[in-house]
């Protein structure tokens, strides 16, 4: 063979061998990175102690707004895969809810309190001193109001008024609601307090009967209670305080200073504590204000407002005796029943409305016992053990001095005294 043909099949030999001899090691498998970010805590700050004032003191100014939303993290993700071209694949995790924001619902109203919900939807509201029921539809206030009560309008009369509203847990069938009010005399002379129900026509009223009437009431001004909720039992739960006279109270022969249990007709529950012919739950109290019961629980929790501090969260269970005024807060409960929560005497806050959130969309607030600062406009937030011991306290951003609720969306909806904010992730 010639000499250059040895020459190129060499040469040919070496390029074969070179391109056999490629990179041994595989491809990386892509990860992605898990988020480590923390989760932000939930404050704990505390207003500074309100004014020592009554627990109808007005003007006192808003405090600063306390960021206690807490987030809760990206989940922890496996490996992404990777595609044929060695991408990264995108994750699919899914969407978290948005923070909780503050909108106002609807503003110019005067005292909207007692804030309850339609299975429809509709909101249901009272304006305390107009004695007037208003309905909020696909987030408008409706002109005409749903009824109008004949109340007690006199100056200084602060606690007179249409003072509770409740919505029967069938409404979508029967349409029922129920009102509490200060009925007047011929000289606008305070008469008597009633319940009264009313049948949803559309959003007008109609067909109004008196099913309570001859409830005491505090002849200069106050302790008037008048809050309702219907319970999981399907009666009717209802407020009403010691009308300025705190003997009553340790009476549980007299209705004053108590917590009232009704059934939807008006009758006196079956197996009230003491005797069919009397209303009375639970007794020894001065003012309760807010009720609601807990979503898993089915506890009946309520507010109470003490002499110029002594403020309470109770617990009620019946026939307890919660002591007024033989005891205040934490004072002298050893021989009754003790309050959950409670503040001392340098501090009067006149805590109002309560709602412990089911947590839907605020998961941070699932359980915890919500309710209003009349002093200081603010929502307090107790955390609570299954043994009912405080384990935390901390504030919402939001005036909260009437009433709280949670709405059907899984959002609270608190009022001040002349609006009704939404506090929850932003609405699509």
């Amino acid at each position: 063979m010639p000499r250059f043909s040895i020459l190129v099949v060499l040469a040919a030999l070496m390029l074969i061998i070179a391109s056999c001899n490629g990179d041994d090691d595989a491809d990386d498998i892509a990860t992605d990175d898990v988020d480590d970010t923390p989760v932000e805590e939930v404050t704990d700050d505390e207003a500074d102690p309100a004014p020592d004032t009554d627990d109808t003191t007005d003007d006192v100014p808003t405090p600063e707004p306390v960021d206690d939303a807490a987030d809760d993290g990206e989940p922890e993700s496996e490996p992404a895969p990777v595609d044929d071209e060695g991408d990264t694949a995108d994750d699919e995790v899914a969407p978290e809810p948005g923070d909780p924001e503050v909108s106002t619902v609807v503003d110019g109203v005067g005292m909207p309190s007692s804030i309850n919900f339609a299975p429809d939807g509709r909101m249901f509201f009272i304006e305390v001193w107009s004695g007037t029921i208003r309905i909020v539809e696909d987030g408008e206030l409706l002109d005409e109001p749903f009824a109008e009560l004949d109340i007690v309008t006199r100056d200084g009369f602060t606690e007179y008024g249409i003072l509770g509203l409740a919505l029967h847990p069938e409404f979508e069938d029967n349409g029922w609601v129920y009102a509490f009010h200060t009925v007047p005399d011929a000289d606008n002379n305070p008469a008597e307090q009633r319940i009264v129900r009313l049948t949803a026509d559309g959003n007008t009223a109609v067909d109004e009967q008196v099913i309570v009437d001859g409830l005491p009431y505090g002849p200069n001004c106050c302790h008037n209670g008048g809050r309702m909720i219907f319970g999981p039992d399907g009666n009717l739960y209802v407020s009403l305080g010691d009308i300025e006279v705190e003997s009553t109270s340790q009476d549980p022969d007299n209705v004053a200073g108590s917590i009232l249990r009704y059934t939807e007709d008006g009758d006196v529950a079956e197996g009230n504590p003491f005797g069919d012919d009397n209303p009375v739950y639970a007794w020894g109290l001065r003012n309760p204000y807010g009720l609601t019961f807990h979503p898993e629980t089915d506890e009946l929790w309520i507010t109470e407002n003490g002499p110029d501090g002594y403020d309470e969260v109770n617990l009620i269970e019946a026939g307890e005796n919660y002591g007024w005024p033989e005891a205040r807060g934490f004072d002298g409960s050893d021989e009754y029943t003790r309050p959950i929560w409670a503040t001392g005497q340098s501090e009067a806050i006149g805590p109002t409305g309560i709602q412990i959130p089911t947590g839907q969309t605020i998961p941070e607030l699932e359980n915890r016992v919500v309710f209003c600062d009349w002093n200081t406009a603010t929502a307090r937030v107790l955390e609570i053990s299954d043994d009912h011991e405080v384990l935390d306290e901390s504030e919402l951003p939001i005036d909260c001095q009437l009433d709280v609720t949670e709405g059907p969306d899984g959002a609270l909806y608190l009022s001040s005294v002349e609006a009704i904010f939404r506090y929850g992730p932003p609405q699509e």
